[in-house]
C-alpha cells in the first residue's frame, strides 16, 4: 500500500510503495512541478517482507525517518535523516 510523505525534506510529497514479495520500499520523490521523479529503492532490509511503510520524525530532530514494517515476524526497520 502505498503512502504519502516528505521523507527527504524539501516540503514536497514524496510517495512510499511497500514491496511484500520484493522485500524492499520504493521512494518516489515530488518535484516542484507535481510530478514524481526517479525511485530510490531501498533492499537492504532486515525485516522480512516489507508489509507497510510509514515515515515519522523517530529522534525528534525535525528531519522524517522512515518505519518499514515486517509480514514475517515482529520486526520495523527504521531508516533516520533524509531517504531521499
Amino acid at each position: 500500500m502505498p503512502n504519502s510523505a516528505d521523507v527527504n525534506g524539501d516540503d514536497r510529497p514524496d510517495v512510499l510503495v511497500s514491496s511484500l514479495n520484493g522485500n524492499s520500499v520504493s521512494v518516489y520523490t515530488g518535484t516542484s512541478g507535481g510530478s514524481l521523479s526517479e525511485l530510490t529503492e531501498l533492499t537492504e532490509l532486515s525485516a522480512g517482507g516489507a508489509y507497510e511503510a510509514a515515515a515519522a520524525d523517530v529522534t525528534s530532530d525535525g528531519t522524517e525517518g522512515l518505519l518499514v514494517a515486517s509480514s514475517s515476524d515482529d520486526a520495523v526497520d527504521v531508516f533516520t535523516g533524509s531517504c531521499g
